[in-house]
Order: C-alpha cells, then sequence, then structure tokens
C-alpha cells in the first residue's frame, strides 16, 4: 500500500497542526528554543546560497529544535493546489498575487556580466555589440523554455550568442570560471562566488533594472505565532545580508 498525494501532505502538516493544538490548550506560548516545528519552504537554488546557511545558523542558536525542508523548485505559475497547500514559505521574484497568500518584501536585486578575465576581457564585452557577439552560457531553470534574460534582451530588441544551456546559476558560473563564455546572473550571488572561482563582474551594457525577491506565506498562518516568527527571522536574516 502507498500513501496517497494528499495523505503524504496530512502526513507532513498534522504534527504541526497537533503541536498548534496542545500549546493552545495547555495555554503555552510558542518558545523557539523549545519548539520542534517543522517548516517547507521553496526558493531557487541561488537564492538559497544567499539564506539558508545565515538561517540555519540563527536555527541553531536560537531554535535547535526547529527544521526546514527544502523543497525542490517549481514555478508559481505552473504549481498544482497541492503543492501550495504544502509550503509554508515561498520565496519568489514573480510579481504576482497567489491566492491565499500574502507577501512581504525581502531585498531587491540586479543582473550582471560575469566572466574569467583572463579568457574574457572585460574591453570585450564593455559594449552592446561585443556583449551580444560574446559567447555565453544561459540558465533555463526547470518549468521553463528559455532564460529569462533571453525574453528581456528580445524585447529591447536583441539577440545574444548562446553556446550552453545549464539549470542553474552556479553551473553557470563553474562554466564561465574555466571556459571563454560569460553568463548574466543575480549580482548577489555572482558576490558571492566570484572570490572562490576567480571569476570578475561587471555591468551590463543594457540597465537590466531591478527585481524584487519576495516572501509569500499562507493567509492561514498570518496569526500562528511560529510561523510569524520565523517570517521575522527570515527577514532579519536577509537584512544581515
Amino acid at each position: 500500500m502507498e500513501l496517497t498525494p494528499r495523505a503524504v501532505i496530512l502526513r507532513d502538516s498534522l504534527p504541526d497542526l497537533m503541536d498548534e493544538l496542545q500549546n493552545a490548550l495547555n495555554g503555552q506560548p510558542f518558545s523557539p528554543r523549545s519548539s520542534s516545528r517543522r517548516f517547507s519552504i521553496q526558493m531557487h537554488d541561488h537564492v538559497a546560497h544567499l539564506i539558508l546557511p545565515r538561517l540555519v545558523a540563527r536555527l541553531n542558536k536560537e531554535a535547535p529544535g526547529v527544521t526546514l525542508s527544502l523543497l525542490t523548485w517549481q514555478s508559481p505559475f505552473s504549481m498544482e493546489a497541492e503543492r501550495y497547500r504544502a509550503l509554508d514559505f515561498l520565496i519568489s521574484c514573480a510579481e504576482i498575487d497567489l491566492t491565499g497568500f500574502h507577501r512581504r518584501l525581502l531585498y531587491t536585486d540586479t543582473e550582471v556580466v560575469v566572466f574569467q578575465s583572463r579568457r574574457s576581457p572585460s574591453r570585450r564585452i564593455a559594449n552592446l555589440k561585443g556583449f551580444l557577439n560574446a559567447r555565453h552560457v544561459a540558465v533555463v531553470g526547470l518549468g521553463i523554455r528559455e532564460d529569462p534574460v533571453d525574453v528581456w534582451l528580445r524585447q529591447e530588441g536583441h539577440t545574444r550568442q548562446v553556446i550552453l544551456r545549464v539549470p542553474n546559476y552556479l553551473q553557470a558560473l563553474q562554466t564561465v570560471s574555466q571556459t571563454d563564455l560569460i553568463a548574466v546572473v543575480p549580482k548577489r550571488f555572482a558576490v558571492l562566488w566570484m572570490k572562490a572561482l576567480s571569476l570578475s563582474i561587471a555591468c551590463l551594457p543594457i540597465d537590466p533594472g531591478e527585481y524584487k525577491e519576495q516572501l509569500f506565506f499562507p493567509i492561514r498562518t498570518e496569526h500562528d505565532v511560529a510561523s510569524a516568527w520565523m517570517r521575522d527571522l527570515i527577514s532579519e536574516v536577509v537584512r544581515g545580508m
């Protein structure tokens, strides 16, 4: 016998619900240090690289019994209702209103060009023509057909020369560090890895603007003290980045 998807969700959520009910019956306030709550969270790999190490360090110090479950990324535009019900938190740059969710701004970011300076001198990509004619690695994640950078460039009337497509930003940076390819990636992520991978960073020759990473959380947990505590902790961690 196997659990149905609905049963899996019930199995994963019931311990938290029972814990909340027990606390309510006992009149005990939520205590991070003694809590054993588990939270499910979904975010892009590059966002997880920025946030999770700091978040786990804070949990180890302030709430050692609280655990996190990082779910495989799925686009908010294609997630099924069952997946939404399984989420405690979603971090996404999607500029949408999700039914049944509140959201709060975490941080803003922009895109930069990363390159291996010995193989791709900055003067080659300093102007628009050189940038477009350079050899690019594109990031095409799960659930999308092309790198959003290519969509944006096409809207501006430009196309670039894509030689390689990879599923995440870290693979793009690792490839760039060992080849003459260049990549367009989030600035905060590039700064995090530039020293370790001996990469150089430059502004794009065309302004990409900024985008917002937002924390989505279910309306049903708006007044859940434990959820509110975790929301505030995530926001604190981000402010300290």
